[in-house]
C-alpha cells in the first residue's frame, strides 16, 4: 500500500512536473515503480534480491528507444495522492496500516512508436467536488456492479465506465492510433490495474475494445526486460496444460468461500477439446500434479478459482485440490521457484476480494510469471459465468491458433462474446499482460 518509498518518488514526480521537467518526472515514476515491486517481493514474499532482474534506472533516451522497439503506443499512468485530504467512505485497511484512497492528480505520459513523449495531467479534485466521485470509488463501483446485471445497474455501470473513459482516455484519445488493430499498451498503477480498459465507454458510446487492441504492461522496465530476452523458437508441437474445476471443497480459507464460486469444468473441457488434449479436473488437479507438468507446457490454462488480493499472509493464489501434505494453494512464491517456457498462461478463474480495489495481487502475479519465463499472461479481473467464458476462450484460441496474435485474438473474442452477452461484465473482465 502506501509506504515511504512510493510517497517519496511520487512527491518528486509532482515537483518535477511543476518545474515542467516532464521526461525527468517519467524517469522518476518508473524508478518508483520498480523500487516498490522489489521492496514488496523482498519484504512481503521474502524473495532474495539477487534473483530479481537487474532493472537499472532508465533515462529518457532509453525510454524513447524502448517505445520505438516495442512498436506499440504506450500509455503510462501515475496516481498522486494527498495524505492531508481523505474521505471516510474510501478508507480501507491493509494489515495495521490505514490507506486513504483519495487520488488528487493523474499523470499520463503517452509514448508514440516514434519515441515521442507527450504529457497530460488530470486534476481529479474538481471531478470529486462536482460529481462526488473518486477515481478509486469508480473502479470499486465497476467491480461491485459486475455482480448484478439488471437494467438499472447496467445504466449506472455504463455511466461509470464513461466517467473512467473521461478521466483515463479522453486526455490522450486523439493521440491514439486510428487503426483498431494497432496495439495500445497501458501501464497502470495501483487500483488502475483493476480497470477493465476494454469496456471504457467513449463519448460516441463505443467501447474502447471496438476502437483499439489492448495489452497491459507492469512497467517500462518489464517491457525492456522482454525486449532483452532471447525469444525461444516456437515448435510446431505445443504441449498444453488445461486445468479446470479443481476439487478444493476441503480447502479452508476463513474469509474467502471459494466453494461457492461457479465451476469451470465446462470451460476447461471446451478448451482441451480444441487442443485435442485431456484436461486435469476435480481431485486430479492437485498442486503436485500441476507442478509436475507446468514447467514443460507451452500453453497453460488454469480454469480454477483463485484470488488476487491478500488472504491472510498470502498475496494471490490459485486454489487446487488439497493433498495430505499440501492445502492446494499455488501461490506467487511457488511460481517464483519455477522456470517457465510458456508462450501463454491464462488464469481464468481468479478474482479480487469484494471491496478490495487494490490491484497489487494481479500486478505482482502477472509480473512474477513474466519474470519466470512466460511470454504473455491473461488474468481475470473478476469471476465470470461458464457460458460467456466458454464462448470467449473458444473464439480466442481459434483465432490464436490460426494467426498467432494474442492481443488481436483477445479483441476478436471479446467482440464475439459481446454479441451474445452485451453486458461488459460478461466479456471485459480479462487483461492480457506481456508481449504481443
Amino acid at each position: 500500500m502506501f509506504n515511504s518509498s512510493p510517497d517519496i518518488y511520487r512527491s518528486f514526480e509532482k515537483v518535477l512536473v511543476a518545474q515542467n521537467r516532464l521526461e525527468a518526472a517519467l524517469e522518476v515514476a518508473e524508478q518508483g515503480r520498480i523500487s516498490w515491486l522489489k521492496n514488496l517481493l523482498a519484504n512481503h514474499l521474502l524473495v532474495k534480491t539477487e534473483t530479481f532482474p537487474d532493472f537499472s534506472p532508465l533515462s529518457s533516451p532509453q525510454i524513447q528507444q524502448i517505445a520505438k522497439t516495442a512498436g506499440i503506443t504506450l500509455v503510462y499512468y501515475s496516481v498522486l495522492y494527498d495524505r492531508s485530504q481523505f474521505y471516510q467512505f474510501y478508507r480501507f485497511n491493509f494489515g495495521n496500516e490505514s490507506a486513504y484512497i483519495y487520488p488528487t492528480n493523474l499523470l499520463i505520459w503517452l509514448l508514440k512508436t516514434t519515441g515521442e513523449i507527450i504529457f497530460k495531467q488530470v486534476d481529479l479534485k474538481p471531478f470529486w467536488q462536482q460529481e462526488q466521485i473518486s477515481l478509486g470509488g469508480l473502479v470499486r463501483s465497476i467491480r461491485e456492479f459486475s455482480d448484478n446485471a439488471d437494467r438499472k445497474n447496467y445504466e449506472i455501470y455504463r455511466q461509470n465506465l464513461a466517467y473512467l473513459y473521461q478521466l483515463l482516455i479522453e486526455p490522450i484519445a486523439d493521440l491514439l492510433p486510428q487503426d483498431p488493430e494497432a496495439v495500445v499498451g497501458f501501464i497502470p498503477q495501483d487500483f488502475l490495474f483493476l480497470v477493465p480498459f476494454a469496456a471504457l465507454v467513449s463519448s460516441e458510446q463505443k467501447y474502447l475494445i471496438e476502437k483499439h487492441t489492448i495489452v497491459t504492461l507492469p512497467s517500462l522496465g518489464m517491457l525492456n526486460f522482454f525486449q532483452q530476452k532471447t525469444k525461444p523458437k516456437n515448435s510446431s508441437q505445443k504441449s498444453v496444460l488445461v486445468v479446470g474445476n479443481a476439487d478444493f471443497s476441503n480447502l479452508s480459507l476463513p474469509t474467502l468461500r471459494l466453494n461457492e464460486q461457479p465451476k469451470n469444468e465446462r470451460v476447461a473441457i471446451a478448451i482441451a477439446t480444441l487442443f485435442k488434449t485431456t484436461p486435469v479436473l476435480g481431485k486430479r488437479a492437485t498442486k503436485t500434479n500441476i507442478l509436475n507438468q507446468i514447467t514443460a507446457a507451452k500453453i497453460i490454462h488454469l480454469a480454477s478459482q483463485g484470488f488476487l488480493s491478500d488472504e491472510g499472509s498470502i498475496t494471490g493464489a490459485i486454489a487446487l485440490a488439497p493433498e495430505k501434505e499440501s492445502r492446494g494453494l499455488l501461490t506467487i512464491r511457488n511460481w517464483l521457484n519455477l522456470q517457465l517456457q510458456a508462450e501463454l498462461i491464462v488464469l481464468s478463474g481468479c478474482d479480487t476480494k469484494p471491496g478490495n480495489i487494490w490491484g497489487h495481487g494481479g500486478e505482482i502475479l502477472a509480473t512474477t510469471l513474466l519474470i519466470q519465463g512466460a511470454e504473455s499472461v491473461i488474468l481475470s479481473l473478476w469471476s465470470l459465468p461458464d457460458a460467456p467464458q466458454e464462448i470467449l476462450f473458444s473464439e480466442f484460441y481459434l483465432y490464436f491458433l490460426a494467426y498467432g496474435n494474442k492481443p488481436q485474438a483477445l479483441r476478436q473474442a471479446m467482440l464475439a462474446t459481446m454479441k451474445r452477452y452485451p453486458h461488459p461484465k460478461y466479456w471485459s473482465g480479462f487483461a492480457l499482460f506481456g508481449v504481443c
